[in-house]
């Protein structure tokens, strides 16, 4: 989606990698640099994407594994057409969290297959860069037992040992380009998410500053 218009980015990782606090350090980032920057989520705030929280969060059924990522896809298209699109074509810069490869690897994790995943996948823009902070399971696990007891939250559907463990596989092999999809996701980098919040906000901002050529 690079275009002289705006600039388009993407936060990926598994539950507990710090996706929600380097999304706001890189806008405080980015608005030092000159940049109008909007942070937003996926699930979006809107009214599909209401519906996929109430149901990550156990407040409603889940529908079937294809079905529940059929929702993914029509939140994301209202997403980038209601929010996304009008703040890049004005010239600003997007930072999201979570984007069409969450869609995937969830999917793949939930027994969705990588043909019916990328048939409703493949035809949305990328962004710029897509950053994946890579966390192991245990550490994932660790943080959000944390974030449980700190904010007396409650775990949501898909943060099980098991579960994470296939996020895991499948989040690595995006990154390694699937042997029946390869080359697919140039665009996607991968940062260690395991060290402290500055080390990682560090390689994040190297990177962004490598793709916009931002001078220090």
């Amino acid at each position: 989606m690079a275009t002289d218009q705006g600039v388009f980015i993407v936060i990926e990782g598994m539950d507990g990698a710090g996706k929600d606090i380097q999304a706001e350090l890189l806008r405080d980032y980015l608005v030092g640099c000159g940049f109008d920057v909007l942070v937003t989520n996926e699930p979006s705030d809107g009214r599909v994407g209401k519906i996929i929280r109430k149901i990550l969060s156990k407040e409603l059924p889940k529908p079937g594994a294809l079905e529940f990522q059929r929702m993914m896809v029509r939140d994301r298209k209202l997403h980038l057409a209601q929010v996304i699109k009008p703040h890049f074509y004005a010239g600003g810069a997007v930072i999201c969290v979570r984007y069409i490869y969450s869609t995937i690897v969830y999917g793949l994790a939930d027994g969705v297959s990588l043909e019916a995943l990328w048939g409703l996948n493949q035809d949305f823009p990328r962004p710029d860069l897509a950053i994946f902070l890579d966390l192991d399971v245990e550490a994932s696990l660790q943080r959000i037992n944390l974030r449980c007891d700190v904010m007396d939250d409650k775990k949501e559907l898909f943060e099980t040992k098991d579960f994470l463990s296939r996020v895991s596989k499948y989040f690595n092999d995006l990154g390694l380009a699937p042997k029946c999809l390869p080359g697919l996701f140039p665009e996607l980098m991968s940062v260690d998410a395991s060290g402290e919040v500055s080390d990682v906000e560090a390689e994040i901002q190297d990177m962004v500053a490598g793709m916009l050529h931002i001078e220090e």
